[in-house]
């Protein structure tokens, strides 16, 4: 299987990962939306965090913990409701727009109201279109 060998690629795939998934504007939706993808970015956050627990760099591990906090991510909060607006009305039912947002959320953690307020940010859109 594939794997990632250094910690500089781990950084390469993080970023070329938060581009594609927050930040690019024309990004095919089978890559943005992929459940899989997000799942990916989760285990690499992991890795990331693992590697500096393993060397005892616990500043460093409980930078990325931070770093994970979805709290102040105006730029990917902003990318999600962006990239979700465009089909979510025709979600069929709030499981599907729930697991959607989900999602999109990874690889970060979140509470509650951050999940609520931008569920209700893109139900708002979503009656305006």
């Amino acid at each position: 299987m594939f794997a990632v060998d250094t910690y500089l690629e781990l950084l390469a795939l993080n970023r070329a990962l938060m581009e594609v998934r927050f930040l690019g504007g024309d990004v095919d939706d089978a890559v943005r939306g992929s459940l899989h993808l997000a799942e990916l970015h989760v285990r690499l956050i992991d890795e990331v965090i693992a590697y500096h627990r393993d060397r005892e760099e616990g500043e460093k591990a409980e930078s990325w913990e931070q770093w994970r906090a979805f709290g102040g991510r105006a730029l990917e909060r902003r990318g999600i409701v962006e990239y979700l607006s465009a089909f979510w009305a025709r979600l069929e039912s709030g499981d599907l727009k729930r697991k959607a947002l989900e999602g999109q959320m990874l690889p970060f953690v979140y509470g509650q109201e951050d999940f609520d307020g931008i569920y209700g940010e893109l139900e708002r859109r979503s009656l305006q279109k």
